[in-house]
C-alpha cells in the first residue's frame, strides 16, 4: 500500500498518479489524500479515480500544511481508510506528491528488507542525511539546548508534547526509548505495524484528529518524519531485515515553481544504484522546467 498526500492542480496529480501506476505492481494499491487547501471540482476527482481501481481516494479531506502535524495527521487518515475498506497490506510505503519512480521492482526490494531502519550512513552519493534512520535518546532530546526553532532536537521535543507518543515510548526499556527521524518520503514498514498503530491510538484513548488541530502555524512539528518510524523502530523485528528508504532525495521543493531535480541526476540514479526507485524533488511548475517530467514520462513508456 502506498500512502500519498496531494494538494497539486489536477492536470499534475494525473502525470504523477500514471508514474506510481505505471511501475508498480497490480497487486499494489495507492490511497491518495487530497487536501481541503486545493479546489478540485466534481469531474477533476472523478477523472483521477477513474484511472485504475488500484488508485483509492480517501473520502476523508482534511487541512494540510508543510512542516506541521496536519502531514502525518492525513496519512493517519489515509492508512485508516484503506483498513476500513478492507484492503489487505502486507507493506506500507509512505509517498511524496513531488517524488516520481524512475524504475519497477520496488516492491521486491520492500518485501526483501521489511523496514526502512538502516542507520545514519556516510558516503553515499546520491543520498542526503535524511536517507537514513537517526536515534535521539528522550533523555539527549531534553538536555539539548536549542539554538533555533528548526533545530532537530527542538522539533523532537515538541513531538513529545503529544501525551500518545510520550506513553508509547515508556512502555519499553529507557535503554531502548529511541525517537527516530527518517525521512517519510519512502519510508517501508510492515503493514501488519501500521495496523497495530492505529489500535493503539485507540485503546490509549487519545485521537488521531489531534494531530490536525495541532497543526496551527504556531506548531511547528513534521510528524510524518518521526511518528511511524519511532513507532516501527520500537515494534520492528530488526532480524527479519532492514534496508533505507527508496528516494533518494536531491533537492526540496515548495510550490510550484521550487528547485526541480534534473535529467541528469536521473540518469546518475539510473546507472549507479539498483536500490533507488524514487527521485525528488520533480518540477510541479506547468511550463516543466529543464524537461524533467517528460523525460521521466518517456522512461515510462518505454518500459510499459
Amino acid at each position: 500500500l502506498v500512502s500519498i498526500l496531494v494538494y497539486e492542480p489536477a492536470w499534475y496529480l494525473e502525470e504523477l498518479f500514471d508514474n506510481i501506476l505505471g511501475y508498480t505492481e497490480e497487486s499494489t494499491y495507492i490511497v491518495a489524500h487530497l487536501s481541503i487547501v486545493s479546489n478540485y471540482t466534481f469531474d477533476e476527482i472523478q477523472a483521477i479515480s477513474k484511472k485504475s481501481p488500484r488508485l483509492i481516494i480517501n473520502c476523508g479531506r482534511f487541512y494540510t500544511q508543510a512542516y506541521r502535524s496536519s502531514l502525518m495527521h492525513a496519512h493517519l487518515k489515509n492508512f485508516q481508510w484503506a483498513v476500513r475498506l478492507g484492503i489487505k497490506f502486507r507493506s506500507l510505503m509512505m509517498w511524496a506528491s513531488n517524488a516520481w519512480l524512475i524504475r519497477p521492482g520496488v516492491e521486491r526490494y520492500v518485501s526483501e528488507h521489511g523496514a526502512s531502519l538502516i542507520p545514519r550512513s556516510t558516503g553515499h552519493k546520491y543520498y542526503d542525511k535524511g536517507g537514513f534512520a537517526d536515534r535521539y535518546t528522550t533523555e539527549e532530546i531534553r538536555k539539548h539546548i536549542p539554538r533555533s526553532a528548526w533545530a532537530i532536537h527542538t522539533v523532537l521535543e515538541r513531538a513529545l508534547d503529544w501525551s500518545f507518543f510520550r506513553e508509547i515510548l515508556k512502555d519499553v526499556d529507557p535503554l531502548e526509548q529511541k525517537v527516530i527521524h527518517l525521512k517519510s518520503e519512502g519510508f517501508f514498514c510492515p503493514g501488519t505495524l501500521v495496523v497495530k498503530l492505529l489500535k493503539e491510538i485507540r485503546l490509549r484513548n487519545s485521537s488521531i484528529d489531534e494531530l490536525g488541530r495541532r497543526s496551527g502555524k504556531t506548531y511547528k512539528v513534521y510528524y510524518e518524519e518521526i511518528l511511524l518510524q519511532t513507532w516501527v523502530g520500537l515494534k520492528y523485528d530488526r532480524t527479519a531485515g532492514e534496508g533505507h528508504v527508496v528516494v533518494a532525495t536531491l533537492s526540496q521543493s515548495s510550490g510550484h515553481f521550487g528547485k526541480s531535480v534534473s535529467i541528469e541526476d536521473i540518469t546518475g540514479l539510473l546507472r549507479h544504484n539498483d536500490n533507488i526507485f524514487g527521485i525528488k524533488a520533480v518540477s510541479r511548475n506547468v511550463t516543466d522546467p529543464g524537461g524533467t517530467r517528460g523525460y521521466l514520462k518517456n522512461m515510462l513508456s518505454s518500459h510499459g
